[in-house]
């Protein structure tokens, strides 16, 4: 977005700059979204491995991978709010002028 208003206006403007943090924003939901639905791996296993272990094991990973994919969620919406709250600030400014 910042390099097609670029090349299109010949430079940056505002607009274009809260456009991409709305994009990047809601790209790392996304991200969070598909590693919270996408099955949990497990990697390489000992050679024993009892049943009782490989459950925990897989709950652990389970647990954890969620927890990775909320902290993706809540970043993108914070992102999203944030470039949100700073474009009212900057209306609100540029209203006032």
């Amino acid at each position: 977005m910042l390099v097609h208003g670029f090349v299109t206006q010949r430079g940056i403007n505002l607009r274009n700059i809260f456009n991409a943090n709305f994009f990047i924003g809601a790209l790392i939901i996304t991200v969070g979204l598909v590693v919270l639905f996408m099955p949990a791996r497990m990697g390489k296993f000992e050679k024993l491995t009892d049943h009782t272990t490989f459950v925990e094991r897989h709950a652990e990973h389970r647990e954890q991978k969620q927890e990775k994919a909320h902290g993706f969620i809540l970043l993108g919406i914070l992102i999203i709010v944030i470039t949100g709250l700073i474009q009212l600030i900057v209306w609100g400014l540029f209203s006032l002028a």
